[in-house]
């Protein structure tokens, strides 16, 4: 009988185990359910957005005009046509019409002082004239060249070569003070070339050149 008295708390103690357990076990999972959900979520940073690339804007460089300035019919130094401006032609005229440089005395113009030469200080002027070939006229400019002289009794001036032009209408050119002396003439005429050698003396002096077409 004592025995059948012990089994009611016997049996109180196995269901208060019991009971324990099961609120420890519940206790236990509500923390780690607390825990688990307490934890902070990581903070994903945004990707940065790609730069932009800016456009270039195609640069337009302007056509170069057309130049309108009309061409003539350009007469050299030489004698020959060419096709240029007006402004290139005189250019042309100015740079071959600047004076040369003084010479140094030759060993000639010393000795032509001893050999009869004409050693006048006296300054003359030199009338070149220009003539068709017989049965043909003039017909467009001439470039009249004067240059120093060779050989005894050279002539030599500062100024020389010195180009001028006879225009087409006109038949001579005028080439003024010079000392006495053998100077060179060159005519240019149509693409061809007239020499003729003369001599200066006191006073007014000519020589004629005969051209052709």
């Amino acid at each position: 009988m004592r025995g059948f008295a012990a089994l009611p708390l016997i049996i109180i103690l196995v269901i208060a185990g019991v009971v324990g357990v099961g609120w420890y076990t519940f206790s236990v999972k509500q923390q780690t359910k607390v825990t688990v959900s307490a934890s902070p979520s990581p903070i994903v940073s945004p990707s940065p957005s790609p730069t932009p690339v800016p456009t270039q804007t195609p640069v337009v460089v302007p056509s170069p005009k057309a130049s309108n300035v009309p061409l003539i019919d350009c007469l050299g130094p030489d004698g020959k046509h060419a096709q240029a401006t007006k402004q290139d032609c005189d250019n042309l005229w100015k740079y071959w019409a600047t004076p040369a440089p003084s010479p140094s005395p030759s060993p000639s113009q010393s000795s032509s002082q001893s050999s009869g030469c004409n050693t006048s200080t006296d300054l003359t002027n030199l009338i070149v004239n220009i003539q068709p070939k017989s049965g043909q006229s003039l017909v467009g400019d001439a470039a009249v060249t004067m240059s120093n002289g060779s050989g005894d009794c050279a002539g030599h001036d500062s100024r020389l070569p010195y180009i001028q032009i006879i225009r087409q209408g006109s038949t001579s050119i005028t080439f003024p003070s010079f000392r006495p002396g053998k100077f060179h003439i060159q005519v240019g005429y149509h693409g061809n070339n007239y020499d003729s050698d003369v001599s200066l003396n006191s006073g007014d002096n000519s020589t004629t050149v005969t051209v052709s077409n």
